[in-house]
């Protein structure tokens, strides 16, 4: 996966604008555009600030670390159709992934309770 790839899925992940993370890095929307085009590549040192503001790693910003939801989350084989899955999720933004999480909650009540 590209950085420029990277950086939107992040940016989204926190309900953020392109101008919103331009604030954040004092610089303009259409620099960031064109980082997540891939039409221009941060400079190596704004890596560093890019991972603080997301709150992960250079690695992960880079895609060379796969972020673990928690410590207790079990590695998944790259075929699988749960690794889609979560892969997918790791696309929607926070507001969007609560909402699932509340809907599997939901279901998985609503299951416990017809087994009573």
């Amino acid at each position: 996966m590209e950085i420029g790839t990277n950086i939107k899925r992040f940016r989204k992940n926190h309900g953020w604008t392109q101008k919103d993370l331009a604030d954040k890095l004092n610089t303009t929307q259409k620099v960031i555009h064109d980082y997540e085009s891939e039409k221009t590549k941060p400079p190596i040192e704004r890596l560093p600030e890019l991972a603080k503001i997301f709150k992960i790693t250079v690695d992960e910003l880079l895609g060379l670390k796969s972020i673990e939801l928690n410590k207790n989350t079990p590695r998944i084989h790259k075929n699988s159709r749960l690794s889609k899955i979560q892969s997918e999720f790791s696309l929607l933004t926070i507001p969007e992934q609560t909402i699932i999480r509340k809907q599997i909650r939901g279901l998985l009540l609503q299951r416990e309770n017809n087994k009573s």
